[in-house]
């Protein structure tokens, strides 16, 4: 098991959020973070190594499913 950490950012990309947790591998850790807060960017760290950064997800464009479509 390697030992990883998370990292949730805010708009100044200040840590607001930090977690520790251990993963068999990079694949894992990222299934891991996504059970985490969506509306911050996340960074995923191994030791030195930044894994992966995850942006927000935008709460201000509409669900697609949500717009309307002709149906005439």
């Amino acid at each position: 098991m390697a030992s990883y950490r998370l990292y949730c950012l805010d708009a100044a990309s200040h840590i607001v959020q930090q977690a520790e947790f251990e993963a068999e591998d990079d694949g894992q850790a990222i299934v891991v973070i996504q059970h985490y807060d969506d509306s911050t960017d996340r960074e995923l760290w191994h030791e030195r190594r930044k894994v992966i950064v995850v942006p927000a997800r935008r709460r201000d464009h509409p669900n697609p499913s949500h717009i309307a479509t002709r149906t005439d």
